[in-house]
C-alpha cells in the first residue's frame, strides 16, 4: 500500500503481507543532471529483516540495475 508520495522526491510503501516492512524510495538530482535513487527497507520485525537480508539485498540491487538499464534505454 502506498503511504505517501512527494512528487519527484519520495515514495513510501507499506508492505502489508508478511514479511511486513516499510519501503521508502527517495530521488535526488545530481549535479551532472542525473538522479540518485536511495532505497530504505525497514522490516517491522528486525529479526525477520536480518534473516531476509541475504535474499533482499541482491534482489533490490537487481531491481535497481534493471531500472537503471531501462532509464538509459529510454533516455
Amino acid at each position: 500500500m502506498v503511504t505517501d508520495i512527494e512528487s519527484h522526491r519520495r515514495v513510501g510503501i507499506h508492505h502489508v503481507s508478511p514479511p511486513r516492512y516499510r519501503l521508502t524510495v527517495t530521488l535526488e538530482p545530481t549535479p551532472e543532471g542525473g538522479t540518485l535513487v536511495s532505497w530504505n527497507q525497514e522490516f517491522e520485525n528486525p529479526d525477520v529483516g536480518r534473516r531476509m537480508e541475504r535474499i533482499v539485498v541482491p534482489a533490490n540491487e537487481e531491481l535497481l540495475e534493471r531500472l537503471s538499464a531501462e532509464v538509459a534505454r529510454l533516455g
